[in-house]
Formats: C-alpha cells, sequence, structure tokens
C-alpha cells in the first residue's frame, strides 16, 4: 500500500471537503496524487485526540481493507463485479498518510460530482451531498431545491443497490457497521431513473468479520437495531437505579454490537423508508409505524419483497434475512420485470 508523509502534501493549499469531529477531508489538486494513483482522490486526516494512541492499530485496520480488495481475483466475474463495486462505489482506501512518522489518515476515492446537488438560497447558490438523509425528505423539498423526486423505478434501483453493495462485502468479510443516512451518498438520474445509484462514504467504518474495529464506532442516532436500543436502555435503567458499573459497561458495549445481522437490519431501514411517502420519512422503524410502505412495496414488488424488508427490520435478528438472500430475490424480480417487459 503507497505511503505518503504530510509534509509531501501542503494540505494549507488543498480544498477543504468537509468533515466532523473525527476527522476533516480535503481535495487534493490532480497534480498530487492523483496523477500517481491515476484517479481524483480525496485526503481523510484524523484529529490526533480522537485517534487517542490507536494510530498503529488504525493503521493497521486501514491495511486490512487494502488487503481485501488486493486479494480478489478480478479475473472472474465474481471478483470484476467485487472490484468494481469497491472502485466505483465507495470511497475506499488508496494509500497511507503519516506525520512524522505516524499514522494520520489515508487517501481515498472522491465522491464523484453526480452524488452533489446545487440550489440557490436567499440569492446565494449552495452546493450539498446528496445523501440517504436528504432524500428522504418529502417530494415538496425535492422540488422546492429543483432535484427530481424517486419514482417507482428509482425507488427500486437504489434499493437493488444497496442490496448488491451489502451482499457483495459480506461476501468478502466485510460488516458495514455504522450505515446511516450520511454515508449512503444517492443520485437520481432526472431523465431515467434506471441510471440512479448509490455511493458509500466513511468507508474506515467497515471491518472484517470476527475482527474488533480499533476505534469505538456508535450506531447513529435513529438507525439503531432493535437489539442494540435495548441494551442502550438496559444500561440507562442500571445506571439510574445506581448499579453496578460493570453490568453498565457490560449493556453499553452490547449496544455497541455490528455484525451481518445489524447490517441487515440497516439496510432494510433504508429500503422500507424509501416506500414511505410522509414527512415521517426520516423516522419511522417499525413495520406498524407505516402500513403504507408495506401496501407499496407489495405494489410495485411483490409480496415476497415486502415480507423480507419487514422481517430484515423486525427485532429478532436471527430471523433477518442476510444480504445474499435479499440479493437473490432482487436479481429473480429484475429478471422476471424485464421479461413482462420484453
Amino acid at each position: 500500500m503507497k505511503e505518503f508523509e504530510t509534509k509531501e502534501l501542503d494540505t494549507s493549499s488543498f480544498k477543504k471537503l468537509g468533515g466532523g469531529g473525527f476527522a476533516t477531508i480535503f481535495k487534493v489538486p490532480p497534480k498530487k496524487l492523483a496523477e500517481e494513483l491515476n484517479r481524483e482522490v480525496a485526503i481523510k486526516l484524523f484529529k490526533t485526540d480522537k485517534l487517542g494512541g490507536n494510530d498503529m492499530a488504525m493503521q493497521a485496520h486501514i491495511e486490512t481493507l487494502d488487503k481485501i480488495r488486493s486479494d480478489i481475483d478480478k479475473t472472474t466475474p465474481e471478483g470484476a463485479n467485487q472490484r468494481s463495486i469497491i472502485d466505483n462505489n465507495m470511497t475506499w482506501p488508496k494509500a497511507l498518510v503519516f506525520k512524522g512518522g505516524h499514522f494520520c489518515g489515508y487517501v481515498m476515492n472522491l465522491i464523484p460530482p453526480k452524488y452533489f446537488y446545487t440550489y440557490t438560497e436567499n440569492g446565494e447558490q449552495m452546493t450539498k451531498e446528496s445523501n440517504l438523509g436528504f432524500r428522504l425528505g418529502t417530494d415538496e423539498i425535492m422540488i422546492r431545491r429543483g432535484q427530481s423526486t424517486i419514482n417507482r423505478l428509482g425507488r427500486f434501483k437504489l434499493s437493488v443497490d444497496l442490496i448488491h453493495i451489502a451482499a457483495t462485502m459480506h461476501k468478502l468479510g466485510i460488516i458495514l457497521g455504522d450505515l446511516s443516512p450520511n454515508n449512503i451518498m444517492v443520485y437520481v438520474d432526472k431523465d431515467d431513473q434506471k441510471f440512479n445509484s448509490i455511493f458509500i462514504i466513511d468507508v474506515d467504518s467497515f471491518r472484517k468479520s470476527n475482527t474488533a474495529h480499533p476505534m469505538q464506532v456508535p450506531h447513529t442516532p435513529g438507525w439503531f437495531p432493535p437489539e442494540c436500543w435495548a441494551s442502550k436502555e438496559q444500561a440507562r435503567a442500571v445506571r439510574k437505579s445506581g448499579g453496578d458499573e460493570n453490568e453498565i459497561l457490560k449493556f453499553e458495549k452490547r449496544s455497541f454490537t455490528q455484525n451481518y445481522q445489524t447490517d441487515t437490519y440497516k439496510i432494510c431501514l433504508a429500503v422500507f423508508r424509501l416506500y414511505h411517502m410522509g414527512k415521517e420519512r426520516s423516522v419511522i422503524n417499525t413495520p406498524s409505524s407505516s402500513p403504507q410502505a408495506i401496501k407499496l412495496m407489495k405494489e410495485e414488488v411483490g409480496e415476497e419483497f415486502a415480507t423480507l424488508i419487514v422481517r430484515g427490520i423486525g427485532e429478532d435478528p436471527k430471523n433477518r434475512p442476510t444480504a445474499q438472500e435479499l440479493y437473490d430475490y432482487v436479481v429473480s424480480r429484475s429478471k422476471k420485470r424485464k421479461s413482462e417487459v420484453d
């Protein structure tokens, strides 16, 4: 994996793309890393206090993700598909960045321009990420900002893409972890929504199955799997009653659980919300909270699809379908749709 020192990269001249309390992201000018890596890239630099001495562990974590990609046999159809998703639908790490010999971040794929939208507010032109959080807004908001609303074909295409990405990563032994509307970018084609697509960011929250993430990665509020939320509530109850600190820590640790089943929950929740029409789109999280979404899934895709998604957002992790089970269904449904059109 390629390595760069920050002294080779004068970030003061780079365009800041975003970031939060954990890291800052910069766009790298084409004549820098982009030439060496043969594509436009960005740099994610972690804040020193947030790494908290975990720089070596985080470096090893990023190197593991790189090895997973490198080990894919791209000469096979399955391998070519896996590499295509990693290279074209994610901010996958491309190189390591060091400061004074210590790991401090990584170079990654740049989010393509189509996953941003521009609108005018109070006479000022604004550019924002077109993420799932935005796309789960009402149709009125989309129209007001000059964006296409998602139609029947578009809903299904976005669902298929999201399920496909999850099934592919799970096949590679990767857990997506903190999947949320903030890190799922959504492109909606204004002319033909069969070209709608998904792009995943914050890939460093991914991890290999059966391994611990070097940082504590929480679930995003509003996207807590039921079993994790229950543990969080148990920890709160024990703390409130003045209970044992070890008991509190046990429940808190469980609330951070991330595995294939929690991934499936979040994928199904995203699909469920895409099929709900209304202001509560970003908060509904149980089958009973939107009979309308279930009805629409049955009408537009099929009863089995609705059943799978409802199982996916259920409280019992063991009853959730696998991402592969979901993908096998949508592929068969897509083929049936095509034959019906032909």
